[in-house]
């Protein structure tokens, strides 16, 4: 196993030699949390990878759960694509390296659709209530940090358009 992981390691750094890796074989769910969450407000705005190998372990669940050990490595817990999606944070990329990986994928649209959905929907009831609510896309974005991107946000909302269209400004800058 350490030498799959160590080999995996080479070949990202021959991809992009100033990114941080953390090498987690056969983690235990108490550490993937830990690093992942570490990973994220490290990176900031930045994309986080995670590389999963389930090799030897169970196969994904239908419902897209993956496998990871306990505290005292003796069973294997489950873990849900909303809890990798809360830890990693956006912007994530992913890459599932093990059997029957469409069910995985499949736990991750389901997930990223249902938050798109919510965040839709509270949306419309601030907009319903004459609400402005200038905000980070998704939870733990930030407002743009570029002055220009700040300054076109308050403009939009003065001239009453919605945020969607100044998102799409900031997206062309």
């Amino acid at each position: 196993m350490k030498q799959i992981t160590e080999n995996l390691q080479r070949q990202f750094e021959t991809i992009q030699r100033h990114a941080r890796y953390k090498t987690l074989a056969d983690c235990a769910i108490e550490d993937l949390k830990k690093y992942s969450v570490q990973f994220r407000r490290g990176s900031k705005d930045g994309r986080v990878l995670f590389y999963y190998n389930g090799h030897g372990v169970p196969r994904p669940t239908a419902s897209g759960d993956i496998w990871v050990f306990n505290r005292q490595f003796t069973q294997y817990i489950p873990v849900s694509a909303a809890d990798l999606m809360a830890w990693v944070g956006p912007p994530g990329a992913y890459i599932w390296d093990c059997s029957h990986a469409g069910s995985v994928v499949a736990a991750f649209q389901k997930g990223a659709k249902a938050r798109d959905t919510e965040i839709a929907r509270i949306r419309r009831m601030a907009q319903d209530a004459g609400c402005v609510l200038p905000s980070g896309r998704v939870p733990p974005e930030d407002l743009p940090a570029h002055a220009s991107s700040v300054a076109a946000a308050i403009a939009a909302m003065q001239a009453g358009q919605d945020q969607d269209q100044w998102e799409q400004r900031e997206q062309w800058e």
